[in-house]
């Protein structure tokens, strides 16, 4: 919407601005559009709001017209008939070089990292309003007083200003403004989502700065042979031409704009030719194609939540959440309804609007979850009990909270993560009729068995509920392999599951079951201690011998490595019940744990944990099962749990 504002005036003012050049000075009209432009991104850089940068949006747009409304006159006033291609391919040669650089300049100031999108954009747009401003210096170069018409306008009388109408019935006009709105609106489009398509899927700025740089140069090698094209098919063919391979679909969206660069110059010149002499319709094209990327992206993506346009009590509820009743924080949940089959199921990269996001808890990774969805430009509240943590997130642009009502009334949708299920509760019981008709998203870890109870809180409250577990550290939050698994709310999901990419690329959805992303939490940090314990262990029995740790660390990736593929042959096992040990036997393993216990104990070194892992494995063995694989100590676990 905000790319359509920037041709509303010009909309509205193209013809008149037009007619102005029709018989009086041009120079004018590139001085008046270089202030705008110029003012107009500097101004920009400085706003706090949409509406404000929507409304410096608008005022480049008339820059941009009056600039271009001056510069083609003077082409058109200065050119022979037989002249006019070749110049208005030079002209337009010029823009394509501005279109080259600017991106990748662009693309080298704007940052990504640490929140810092919004600021560096801010200063690419001053440092573009600065440059503009420099043009000044040629300006008065252009036009001079008095200056002779070219040949083919000497002599010519003055004509009567000509009706809209009229010009449009005449011979070409009319098609070649259609030519110029088709493909000029195609081409807006891309330009104006190609940056959301890179942010939404974690595509550096400077790699979408080169991409829209790449176009410029394909349309630049294309307008220095544009002249050769039209002495050997001649502008009609040329122009039918090239349309037809610009609406061609292909892969690589960056180069296909390409072909437009025969159209353009060759139409302005067309514009020219076709009607009378003294009709000029060459700005109708420009100023009624970028009016397109409105109507484009109101089809593409819905209003962002939490904006007045979005009217209030839109967000996705389930129908079981709505239902109001007594349950208690602390209520039995029932049993755990059963996963469907295939549950484990990626959501799928969809339209990624910028939701409202409010974080509560804002402990070390409360505050990488805030972060991230800042990169992300989400508007983001943020809420702890000790306020000074917030303020580096207010820094980089998140709005800190004075209650919790407060934080929960900024947006459709609040993230918890705190130390655990009873310090949610603490936060979130007092404000449970705020949170009403809104969506939680749970990332404390606990027990599923208190995941479920906190859903059935949020069913009683009228709360869409999501619980999740965070599977990676800080440092990875909001990057393409981070981990963040939930279950709970389909609807919920399906509704956010974008907008919470950006804590991490993998986000994978579990089923309904709102226990079993505490499931897989737990699962995976058992298997994780576990092994942290071994790692401590290894570095101390090397260490003992003098072996320094970073000289033995990188054997350790031998162990590692050999992990997914173990994983995946003992799941293959468990699913089907049987504990092959052809290769290697439980006994063949036992005796392997002797000999690290020996050298251990030998050493000195606590043996604990080894000791317990010994143990299991000896009673299994007992059990009858010393030659089945390791994986059989499961049914001691399952036997150990059972009594315990």
């Amino acid at each position: 919407m905000i790319t359509a504002v920037y041709a509303l005036l010009p909309l509205l003012v193209a013809v008149p601005l037009g007619r102005r050049t029709d018989h009086g000075r041009c120079a004018p009209l590139l001085v008046a559009g270089v202030a705008l432009i110029s003012g107009g991104c500097a101004l920009s850089g400085l706003a706090g709001s949409l509406p404000a940068m929507a409304a410096w949006s608008g005022v480049m747009g008339l820059g941009h017209l009056c600039f271009v409304i001056g510069a083609q006159s003077i082409v058109a006033r200065r050119s022979a008939p037989e002249d006019r291609d070749r110049n208005f391919g030079h002209f337009t040669i010029g823009a394509s070089l501005g279109q080259l650089i600017g991106p990748v300049a662009a693309g080298l100031v704007i940052s990504e990292r640490d929140g810092r999108m919004a600021p560096t954009s801010a200063t690419a747009l001053l440092v573009s309003g600065a440059v503009a401003a420099v043009s000044y210096a040629s300006l008065w170069r252009l036009e001079r007083r008095g200056r002779p018409a070219p040949a083919g306008d000497r002599g010519r009388p003055a004509a009567a200003p000509v009706p809209v109408r009229g010009i449009l019935r005449s011979r070409g006009v009319a098609a070649g403004i259609f030519i110029s709105l088709a493909v000029l609106s195609a081409t807006d489009v891309l330009t104006a989502y190609l940056p959301v398509i890179g942010e939404d899927r974690a595509i550096a700025p400077t790699a979408i700065g080169l991409l829209l740089s790449l176009r410029a140069a394909a349309t630049l090698a294309c307008r220095l042979v544009m002249t050769p094209l039209i002495r050997w098919l001649g502008r009609t063919a040329l122009m039918a031409g090239s349309c037809a391979l610009a609406g061609l679909p292909r892969r690589a969206p960056e180069c296909w704009p390409a072909w437009r660069a025969p159209r353009r110059p060759s139409s302005c010149s067309a514009c020219c030719s076709w009607p009378p002499p003294d009709w000029r319709p060459v700005r109708g094209p420009n100023a009624v194609a970028g009016a397109w990327p409105w109507p484009a992206g109101t089809a593409g993506g819905p209003w962002p939540a939490g904006t007045a346009s979005r009217p209030e009590g839109t967000v996705s509820v389930s129908e079981g959440n709505r239902k109001r009743g007594s349950a208690g924080w602390g209520a039995s949940a029932g049993p755990a309804p059963g996963r469907p089959a295939g549950s484990c199921e990626e959501h799928p990269m969809t339209n990624h609007t910028r939701t409202p996001v409010t974080v509560l808890g804002l402990g070390a990774m409360g505050r990488a979850l805030a972060a991230a969805f800042l990169r992300a430009g989400h508007p983001t509240t943020v809420w702890n009990r000790t306020p000074g943590r917030a303020d580096e997130l207010v820094g980089r642009g998140a709005v800190r909270a004075g209650t919790v009502a407060e934080a929960v009334a900024a947006a459709p949708l609040v993230i918890v993560c705190v130390l655990d299920y009873a310090a949610v509760h603490a936060i979130l019981e007092p404000v449970g009729a705020q949170l009403s008709g809104r969506t939680l998203v749970n990332l404390t870890s606990d027990t599923p068995e208190r995941a479920r109870a906190a859903a059935a809180w949020a069913a009683g409250h009228g709360i869409d509920y999501l619980d999740g577990s965070i599977m990676v550290p800080t440092p990875v939050i909001g990057q393409p392999d981070g981990t963040v698994l939930y279950s709970g709310s389909r609807d919920a999901f399906e509704t956010y599951g974008a907008t919470l990419k950006a804590l991490g690329g993998r986000a994978p959805y579990l089923g309904e079951d709102h226990g079993t992303a505490a499931v897989y939490d737990l699962s995976l940090l058992g298997f994780f201690f576990s092994a942290m314990a071994g790692l401590v262990h290894a570095f101390a029995l090397a260490g003992s011998e003098g072996v320094p740790a970073k000289e033995f660390a990188p054997f350790t990736e031998t162990i590692v490595g050999i992990l997914p593929a173990l994983a995946a042959g003992m799941a293959e096992d468990l699913d089907r019940g049987v504990f092959s040990g052809d290769q290697d036997n439980l006994v063949m393993e036992a005796a392997g744990i002797g000999h690290v216990l020996e050298a251990a104990r030998a050493r000195g070194l606590n043996t604990e944990v080894l000791d317990a892992v010994k143990g299991i494995a000896d009673r299994t063995i007992a059990a009858g099962h010393g030659n089945a694989g390791f994986v059989s100590v499961i049914e001691e676990m399952r036997r150990s749990s059972a009594k315990a």
